[in-house]
């Protein structure tokens, strides 16, 4: 299978409601193994297998808002499907058993999930916070289950905006590779997945005396690629390394991750030095990554990880 064709045929997948979407997503797995992108593969890893314990920011396609409900019983009989306000929530809990519904399922399973007549999720620790209302809740209330109570059209909903991420990736992949080219390199199926997260484009430049014939304008761009070089081998380290860790630096900063952006710094230190110590280097950069919480940092440190790892350590 040509990678090209891979590329076409996730596209039909995603568009196809009748296929379902994991089809699409377990070829954008491989994909990114083929452009070597761990973005690609994580993203679409991902959203197959849910997003059970992952630390980052979920998409927001994957948020969605459900009344809470409770069945019970009380002196005068069984209580179904009652809707109880915010302010039932015992206080401690009321800041995440709210309306607010975090979809971490895998594709497949919101998919299982349209064939269930009731759509009931519970909130994490429900239980406790039924048992703890039970004991401060007025005599004769008996709280059995507190739950999310779905909209099959909200699932729906959800699954279709990960057919059209899918989409948008495939769009911004072909935006960014030439003609010429069979498969995305590494940089753009990372910016693909940035770009479907969090709307944000990179811009890629390419040689243009393939494109266009213009022989001064290929003279600059083999100039400003020979600067880059001349960059890298006076400081050692690789320029487009250096350009994505001042970009994370500043990321990090605007963040309010203050401290996360000074161990970023000091990694550019340390890249940057004749003697490179690697196991101060992967301490401090696996510090860097349990500090990122948004997209944004998310998504650069993807890019920035297989670079480090490039890198020559002493």
């Amino acid at each position: 299978m040509a990678h090209d064709d891979l590329i076409d045929e996730i596209e039909r997948d995603a568009i196809d409601h009748n296929t379902p979407i994991g089809v699409a997503l377990r070829k954008c797995v491989i994909l990114g193994g083929r452009s070597g992108s761990e973005a690609l593969t994580d993203w679409a890893t991902r959203e197959l297998e849910g997003y059970l314990g992952y630390e980052g920011e979920l998409p927001q396609y994957r948020v969605i808002y459900a009344p809470l409900m409770v069945d019970g019983a009380t002196m005068t009989g069984m209580v179904q499907h009652q809707q109880i306000p915010q302010s039932s929530i015992p206080e401690f809990a009321r800041e995440y058993v709210t309306e607010r519904v975090e979809l971490r399922h895998g594709a497949g399973e919101l998919e299982a999930l349209l064939l269930q007549d009731d759509i009931r999720l519970m909130p994490h620790g429900a239980s406790d916070v039924a048992r703890l209302m039970n004991v401060e809740g007025p005599p004769g209330q008996h709280i059995i289950s507190l739950y999310w109570s779905v909209a099959p059209g909200a699932i729906r909903g959800v699954l279709d905006q990960i057919r059209t991420a899918t989409t948008k990736l495939v769009a911004e992949l072909r935006r960014t590779m030439p003609a010429d080219q069979d498969v995305p390199t590494r940089e753009q199926a990372d910016s693909a997945v940035v770009f479907i997260i969090t709307g944000e484009r990179a811009q890629f430049h390419y040689n243009v005396a393939t494109a266009s014939g213009d022989g001064a304008s290929a003279s600059a761009a083999q100039a400003s690629a020979e600067g880059a070089t001349a960059t890298a081998t006076a400081s050692g380290a690789d320029p487009e390394l250096i350009s994505l860790l001042e970009e994370l630096a500043w990321r990090l900063e605007k963040d309010g991750e203050t401290a996360a952006a000074a161990q970023v710094e000091h990694v550019m230190t340390i890249v940057e030095s004749e003697n490179q110590d690697g196991t101060k280097l992967g301490k401090l950069w696996d510090a860097v990554k349990v500090a990122a919480t948004t997209n944004e940092a998310v998504g650069l440190i993807a890019r920035i990880g297989p670079l480090l790892l490039a890198a020559p350590h002493h």
